[in-house]
């Protein structure tokens, strides 16, 4: 079948829901395209335009799920019926956690005029080999890659209770990833370029060059000695540590089951320093994060998990919220069609404080200016694996200095922040996180 071709609005419209026997069912259909050329070492590696099309399929019946994702669009209505006859085999009572889902019909397709199918394979290639030359002349570079990727993507829903939206979303990227080598001296960095459109990723070899001109600073520099130290992070790092640190501690299926988790997520309870507040919000038209509806149908929205140091909130799928007994999120979703929504984040940041950036250096006699990191990772104690740091010295950003890792402890971190830039920037990728193999 020609994912191109197929109407999945049309599809979804077309089903009646309402002759299925069952307590509620509903159906997400999913079409994915998207192109990646990549090259290693000057070298093509991988050339491949790739579509996609599916259905997942759910009934809750007799108290319990029951889930089936297909390709074949043609007997969705007989899929459906079999999930209701397995259903009959077993017995249970129906929670109504749909109650809060509005019935109505919502359109927020916006970017068919972006779709990268309308664009000649040739000209994706263009923009990636345009970044090939960016490491020519610098002999310490001894492996690099240059990736182009782009992808549409398009959800259409329907449930036995009304519910129907369809919505899509395009985003573009370049990555140049580099490894420096100089004796025993190891540095490895990036260069991660975004937007909605292919000019949006065009022509910043100039940018690009300017990272890895930094980075050569960074090569040879001397190890920080291990301590603890006061640390000022860009945008980048203060992304990772929210999200990897904080964001999935606020998905409240974690805390399913654990009451320990429940009793560390007490709503109301002072967790941060009162300049302080977290948000989870799908709403940003424009950004990798955005998400106007989840995957059960409910609109996402502006959500505080903390306000002014104060826990505000946690995410939730229409599940956990009953559990909880709180009000939906909108943060039930799906990887893709194959998969079950679950609670997701959307974009997770920290609102703008009231300090300019300079204000927060000069603020530092001896410390640590992190400006970019390879990865992260936590939840009660979190772990940054920086790329680009400096020393701060009495007040002003002085020499780089390579550090292996930042640690601590995440509510013990988030009270000793001292200060939060009046500036916000979201980070957006198209390579889904880290992209550094």
């Amino acid at each position: 079948m020609d994912a191109k071709r197929v109407d999945i609005e049309r599809i979804a419209a077309d089903l009646d829901l309402s002759k299925l026997k069952c307590f509620y069912a509903d159906v997400r259909l999913e079409q994915e395209a998207g192109t990646e050329v990549g090259f290693k070492n000057g070298e093509l590696e991988q050339f491949s335009p790739a579509e996609s099309l599916g259905v997942f399929l759910r009934v809750y019946n007799n108290g319990k799920w029951f889930y089936k994702a297909t390709t074949d669009l043609s007997s969705l209505m007989q899929e459906l019926q079999g999930l209701v006859t397995q259903s009959l085999a077993f017995t249970g009572e129906c929670k109504d956690i749909f109650q809060t889902v509005p019935t109505t019909h919502e359109n927020f397709v916006r970017f068919t005029a972006n779709d990268p199918r309308r664009i000649p394979l040739a000209d994706k290639r263009a923009v990636c080999e345009s970044y090939l030359g960016v490491t020519e002349g610098v002999s310490q570079v001894k492996e690099f890659k240059v990736w182009y990727k782009d992808r549409y993507q398009k959800r259409a829903f329907k449930s036995s209770r009304g519910r129907s939206f369809v919505y899509d979303y395009v985003d573009f990227g370049v990555a140049l990833i580099f490894i420096m080598r100089d004796g025993e001296h190891f540095f490895r960095d990036r260069y991660l370029t975004w937007g909605n459109t292919i000019d949006d990723v065009r022509g910043k070899t100039a940018d690009a060059r300017a990272t890895l001109n930094e980075a050569l600073r960074h090569l040879t520099a001397p190890a920080i000695e291990p301590g603890r130290y006061t640390v000022a992070m860009n945008s980048e790092v203060v992304g990772v540590f929210t999200h990897e640190s904080f964001g999935h501690k606020s998905e409240a299926d974690f805390m399913l089951g654990d009451p320990a988790a429940r009793e560390e997520w007490k709503i109301g309870s002072k967790v941060a320093n009162e300049n302080v507040s977290i948000v989870d919000s799908g709403v940003f038209s424009n950004g990798s994060g955005y998400c106007p509806v989840d995957d059960e149908g409910m609109p996402t929205k502006k959500t505080y998990l903390i306000k002014d140091g104060i826990l505000q909130g946690r995410l939730h799928s229409l599940a956990t919220a009953s559990e909880f007994d709180e009000a939906p999120t909108g943060n039930a979703r799906a990887l893709n069609f194959e998969y079950e929504p679950i609670v997701r984040m959307t974009g997770t940041y920290i609102e703008a404080g009231k300090s300019t950036e300079e204000e927060l250096i000069a603020g530092i006699k001896n410390g640590i200016y992190v400006n970019g990191c390879n990865h992260g990772s936590g939840l009660s104690t979190f772990t940054i694996a920086p790329s680009r740091s400096y020393r701060i010295r009495d007040g002003k950003i002085a020499e780089p200095v390579k550090v292996a890792v930042l640690s601590g402890t995440v509510f013990e971190t988030l009270n000793k922040i001292s200060g939060v830039s009046n500036s916000v920037k979201i980070h957006n990728s198209v390579f889904g996180g880290f992209f550094n193999d």
